[in-house]
């Protein structure tokens, strides 16, 4: 940030790169209490703006600290630490996606809730619903609500505005809910840009073309169409890459955009290829347009990759490009653009690709680990952080004495491979934190619980199950819950079977006191707790080989 001013006792000068001039010269003039006629604004090329420069904070300072210096030009610039950590910043923000299904597969009902960030002005709403109040989807109950959220920090505007924000969820849930009705995303989304069923008067934003409904639903489809058309959206992908589609309207212009990405499993993403297809009406400067589309695909792919300032202490801690990346030149894909223009008209070109690029990388980033874990997770924050570059890779390891490979999301919990992607169901389900012990299984011979390990962590090690503990369920412990009659309802006996088994395994004649100890993690309902005692007894004595006698080992009842 950077301006230059000089204060005179009969007026004031500023040379300053802004986005909004008469802001800044009003600004100017509150300082020196001057009235606004006697200054001049020197507005100077200014580079990328992008909504940066629409606050008069630097101009503000170089005249407060001119008007000291009266008929002193005062030329003010800021480092890149200032600029960052003294910066006016996106706004952030949590949405909260619903929807319902009819009868017939349908979407019947669409919740949009978004609690974030407000600028200080009127627009605020309006800059934090961007792109959600606007849908174009037949869906017969809509309802779209906002929360302010104020949270200490300068927010303005970003390149896509609040679209940002909301094409991203909207885009991503359609994914999710394409998934979830056996569709893709693709088709899902076409099926609800019906012209003939769109709602006959969905709100038009500021800089929208004034155009039916209808007609921008079946504009949206058509980009939409185009762009599944050149991508070949029905071919599958090799394994290891995925692809990932989504459209929005934005202020006259209608984008539909295909992101292709490759991972390797380590922690590498490569985005390969990035088709836009876009109707924007006429096109007055077809390269500068195609120009402003390819810079509006890197500013895209940079916040959602990279575009992360955290706080501590209440500072920023990014403070150079060394802690704030941004997209260089071998991360940027191949980027191509087809441009439908039938319409007399202008619609944006700089700014659309912005905010329908990052749902159509997650849901690309999605597509290639669904190929390898029908379980994967989506992506549902931004910045991606690099761990969730690193969700699909193959783990091996042996489980019951076999070798087994698993291409899984890395922090993944064991329980659910085993269970999921293997099929030993004998390891249970109980709370998912670690307190029941129902998920008990042994990871190098030690007791561990499955729920709280992630399959990531178990690369070249061995895991025993409730099915490995003997091939025909005669190991002592087995037996000797036979014996006592342990079981009521069953659920949490195998866990309580692994830990006994690994008690066992390290001491086979514990005292009583030691045996409660170590169970001490494993709950059970019914409360057989005395018999559990008393068969792991048995079972060491049967492992000793000692003489056991039923009136001294059994329960009474």
């Amino acid at each position: 940030m950077n301006a230059t001013a000089v204060v005179r006792d009969d007026g004031f000068e500023v040379w300053a790169p802004t986005q909004a001039p008469e802001e800044a010269l009003r600004v100017a003039a509150a300082i020196t209490g001057m009235p606004v006629e006697t200054g001049r604004l020197h507005p100077t090329q200014m580079g990328g703006g992008f909504g940066r420069r629409l606050h008069s904070d630097a101009i503000a300072q170089a005249v407060a600290v001119a008007k000291t210096m009266r008929g002193t030009p005062v030329k003010l610039v800021w480092s890149r630490e200032e600029t960052m950590r003294h910066g006016i910043y996106r706004q952030s923000a949590m949405v909260r996606m619903r929807a319902g299904f009819n009868a017939n597969g349908r979407l019947a009902a669409w919740t949009h809730r978004i609690s974030g960030q407000t600028k200080d002005d009127s627009h605020a709403m309006v800059n934090s619903t961007y792109g959600a109040d606007s849908i174009l989807f037949s869906i017969p109950n809509i309802l779209v609500d906002w929360a302010a959220e104020p949270l200490g920090v300068p927010v303005g505007l970003m390149r896509g505005v609040g679209n940002s924000i909301d094409v991203f969820a909207i885009q991503s849930f359609l994914g999710e809910l394409a998934h979830q009705a056996g569709s893709d995303a693709y088709r899902f989304q076409r099926a609800l840009l019906d012209p003939a069923t769109t709602p006959p008067e969905v709100p038009l934003l500021e800089f929208d073309q004034p155009l039916p409904s209808a007609e921008r639903a079946g504009r949206l489809r058509a980009v939409l169409d185009e762009a599944a058309k050149r991508s070949n959206w029905d071919t599958p992908m090799p394994r290891g890459r995925g692809r990932g589609i989504a459209a929005h309207e934005y202020q006259g212009g209608f984008y539909a955009v295909v992101v292709e990405v490759t991972l390797d499993g380590h922690g590498s993403l490569k985005v390969d290829r990035v088709l836009v297809v876009a109707d924007v009406g006429m096109l007055g400067n077809p390269r500068n347009a195609e120009a402003q589309v390819e810079g509006g695909v890197a500013f895209g792919l940079s916040s959602a990759l990279y575009g992360r300032i955290s706080f501590e202490d209440g500072m920023v801690q990014q403070g150079n490009f060394d802690t704030y990346e941004l997209l260089r030149a071998d991360a940027m894909p191949d980027v191509q653009i087809h441009w439908i223009t039938d319409r007399q008209f202008w619609g944006d070109v700089s700014q659309g690709a912005v905010s329908v690029v990052p749902p159509a990388l997650t849901n690309a980033i999605y597509d290639a680990w669904r190929a390898a874990n029908p379980q994967a997770a989506r992506l549902r924050s931004r910045p991606l952080a690099a761990r969730d570059m690193m969700a699909v890779r193959k783990i091996n390891l042996s489980i019951n004495g076999e070798q087994h490979s698993a291409e899984v999301d890395e922090d993944t919990p064991l329980l659910w491979v085993l269970r999921d992607v293997f099929g030993l169901v004998g390891t249970k389900y109980g709370c998912g934190i670690g307190a029941c012990g129902c998920c008990t299984v042994h990871i190098d011979g030690e007791a561990a619980f499955a729920c709280l390990t992630p399959i990531g962590s178990l690369e070249g090690r061995n895991v025993r199950t409730i099915e490995g503990l003997s091939p025909d369920g005669t190991h002592p412990l087995q037996r000797a819950w036979i014996e006592e009659q342990v079981p009521q309802c069953g659920y949490c006996q195998s866990g309580q079977l692994m830990r006994a088994a690994a008690l066992l395994a390290h001491n086979n004649a514990p005292t009583r006191e030691e045996i409660i100890a170590e169970m001490h993690a494993n709950l059970c309902r019914c409360g057989t707790y005395q018999r559990i005692v008393k068969a792991i007894e048995r079972a060491g004595a049967l492992i000793r080989g000692a003489t056991i006698r039923p009136d001294e080992s059994r329960s009474s009842g």
